[in-house]
Order: C-alpha cells, then structure tokens, then sequence
C-alpha cells in the first residue's frame, strides 16, 4: 500500500500545519518501532524501548508502541518548527 493513500481525505493538522510530513512504511516488532537519529547502527534503543502505550526517546532514538504485535503499518511523520498541536 502507498503510505500517502492511507491518509487520504483525512485532515491530519486541521489548525496549524506542520514544516514538513513524510509518509512511509514502517515494521513493526513486540509491539514497537524506532525513529533512529543518524546513521542509526550505534543507537542505543534499549533505553529507548517503549513503557505502556508512552513514547519513549533517549537522543539518539525514539521508541513508539502500536496496537499490533508485528507487520507493516503506514505512517504520517511530521516535524515541526514549534511544539506541535494535541
């Protein structure tokens, strides 16, 4: 599946928009993924290993649980020049 069509006709910042939304495909794994900074290899992703349904990020890597064990889920990544909106 095309990550950008699985957002289609959803309003995903309805008051402000972020500086830039990147849609991919990601893996998923126990229930977890990772945003790794840099190259990635020597990230430390066990202290960045989500708790409960919380994010969890270290500096380096960001653990974020989802609802599924494992498989492939399309995702809608956004950055922002500001603290984002709820």
């Amino acid at each position: 599946m095309d990550p950008e069509t699985a957002f289609a006709g959803e309003v995903l910042f309805p008051q402000v928009q972020p500086w830039d939304v990147v849609f991919d495909n990601l893996w998923v794994s126990y229930s977890e993924f990772w945003l790794v900074a840099g190259a990635g290899p020597g990230a430390d992703l066990e202290s960045a290993i989500p708790e409960g349904d919380a994010v969890k990020g270290n500096g380096e890597a960001i653990g974020i649980p989802t609802q599924i064990p494992a498989g492939c889920i399309a995702v809608a990544l956004s950055v922002w020049e500001a603290p984002a909106p709820d």
